[in-house]
């Protein structure tokens, strides 16, 4: 009987040997897996904390052609002189994502119907995958549709939008940065573009130029304006799209200058001939505006590109050098 009772205690007391030295064995593995998983939220961390810097660029060669078939290793990258890595590379083929604002304030009231006519054009040029969304502003927006790749929609919004102000005066400041906020700024899609049809003249925005401009530069859209009106005023607000429009890589066009079809088909052609290259900085300091330079392997190119981007606030304690 002691016998028996020895045996089983002495079963017993194995087990129990053996589950303690598995706890002590496996203990370093579970430290090195939550070593690894907190090594992964950090990566995390950097990756959200971090300003991804998006680039639209065209390239042509000194008879105004488009220079087709580049990769991401014909391109250098420049931050403050600093060479950057490229982590984003895209083409023309990408969908575009399209956001057409017409400016329906009583300073423009008088070119209402070449307006229209000049939306419908550009809305003719979007390729089956391509999406719009139609916008109508003064010192309000109006949605007329949400994101759509149904251009007899569109159109038909374009044709029956409403035309009369419904308060006066123009705030192209507060638009932009609301529509570039909030219906831009979630989207995955890095082929992101406004159409801005306006006379340039704001003068009712509760939000700066310079936020505006520091907005812009730190996002990944481009602001493509068609303008229209000639008066000296006019001419003094357009100086302050034309900063708009360079920082964001677009370009500005002058209604009175070519036809709005003609004008579109230089628009189209730009986009369906673009380079999108995307990096993470390593030299993001807090509020600063940085110069971008860009470089590709090919002789007697232009370039066209954003000048700068923005880095806003955000916690230098996080900054950790990004994993290569």
């Amino acid at each position: 009987m002691r016998s028996v009772i020895y045996k089983t205690i002495k079963k017993y007391v194995s087990i129990v040997f053996s589950i303690i030295v598995l706890v002590f064995l496996c203990k370093p593995i579970y430290g090195q897996i939550d070593a690894e998983s907190l090594s992964e939220k950090a990566e995390d961390s950097i990756k959200i904390d971090s300003v991804l810097v998006n680039l639209p660029i065209i390239v042509t060669d000194k008879r105004n052609n488009f220079v087709k078939g580049l990769t991401a290793q014909d391109f250098t990258i420049y931050s403050d002189e600093r060479k950057q890595a490229i982590s984003i590379f895209e083409t023309s083929e990408d969908p575009l994502q399209v956001i057409i604002m017409l400016d329906i304030s009583d300073s423009i009231k008088a070119y209402f119907k070449e307006i229209q006519k000049s939306a419908i054009d550009f809305v003719k040029t979007l390729r089956p995958k391509d999406r719009a969304m139609m916008v109508t502003f003064d010192c309000n927006i109006n949605i007329l549709s949400y994101f759509t790749s149904d251009t007899r929609l569109l159109m038909s919004l374009i044709n029956n939008m409403p035309t009369q102000p419904g308060i006066s005066g123009t705030c192209i400041y507060d638009s932009l940065y609301d529509i570039s906020e909030n219906y831009f700024k979630k989207s995955d899609r890095s082929r992101k573009v406004i159409i801005l049809l306006t006379d340039g003249i704001d003068n009712n925005s509760k939000r700066s130029f310079s936020s505006l401009r520091n907005s812009l530069a730190n996002s990944n859209v481009v602001i493509y304006s068609i303008l229209y009106g000639v008066s000296t005023n006019i001419k003094k607000s357009q100086g302050v799209i034309d900063q708009l429009v360079n920082v964001t890589g677009g370009r500005k066009y002058k209604a009175e200058d070519s036809t709005t079809k003609k004008i579109f088909k230089i628009i189209t052609q730009e986009l369906q001939n673009q380079y999108q290259i995307g990096f993470y900085p390593d030299n993001v300091d807090n509020d600063t505006l940085h110069n971008i330079k860009v470089e590709v392997a090919r002789e007697n190119v232009k370039i066209k590109t954003k000048e700068s981007y923005y880095s806003p606030s955000c916690d230098l304690s996080k900054k950790v050098k990004r994993k290569s």
